[in-house]
């Protein structure tokens, strides 16, 4: 996503810069299969008792048994070639409205709008990729895309583009066993959005 003309970013919490961490990491994960390099640095990540922790240490025991062969192999039979895998579509159009490019993504861009955020010059993907919608949360949160730090933003777009599709859409994913990269990736990004919720209730 690009921004409209800087208006200067704000101090944020380490909390909020942690969660702004989260949302690059889930949208890194989720455009496109991570490179040898993605893979070992994901590998060294370490975790802690909390469930969220947990998950976390699964992610770096799942990067050390990856390659990333494999990991694209996870990634092209998740979100590119299959297409009785409605749940695990990573765009939002797909759980919301039925189809691509249906009503939730011509809303989501008339809020992008509004935020003056428009789509990145070269970038194939629609606006309701999953990695687009990380994107603009992690902006928000943390004041980039030449945006300020605007959590009253941020909660309403989380309201209307985050949690309706992406926590079902990250469970789905976590329940793919048979991918355990991604299995692992999904249940990060499931366990970190199920707090997002309770952080914006």
């Amino acid at each position: 996503m690009s921004p409209s003309p800087a208006q200067g970013a704000t101090m944020i919490s380490d909390e909020d810069q942690e969660r702004a961490e989260a949302y690059t990491l889930i949208g890194h994960l989720f455009k496109a299969p991570p490179g040898k390099e993605t893979i070992d640095f994901l590998s060294e990540f370490e975790g802690d008792d909390s469930p969220l922790g947990s998950a976390v240490a699964a992610l770096a025991a799942a990067a050390r048994g990856a390659s990333p062969d494999a990991v694209e192999t996870e990634y092209g039979e998740l979100f590119i070639y299959s297409t009785e895998k409605a749940d695990t579509s990573p765009y939002a159009a797909v759980h919301r409205s039925g189809s691509h490019f249906g009503q939730a993504l011509v809303d989501l861009r008339e809020d992008l709008a509004i935020l003056g955020i428009a789509k990145r010059e070269g970038e194939l993907e629609p606006e309701d990729h999953i990695s687009a919608i990380s994107e603009v949360m992690a902006g928000l949160i943390a004041g980039r895309l030449g945006r300020s730090a605007d959590a009253e933003q941020a909660a309403v777009f989380f309201r209307k583009h985050v949690k309706p599709w992406m926590p079902t859409f990250a469970q789905a994913v976590a329940a793919e066993e048979g991918r355990p990269f991604y299995a692992a990736a999904g249940r990060f990004a499931q366990l970190f959005l199920e707090r997002e919720v309770a952080h914006y209730r």
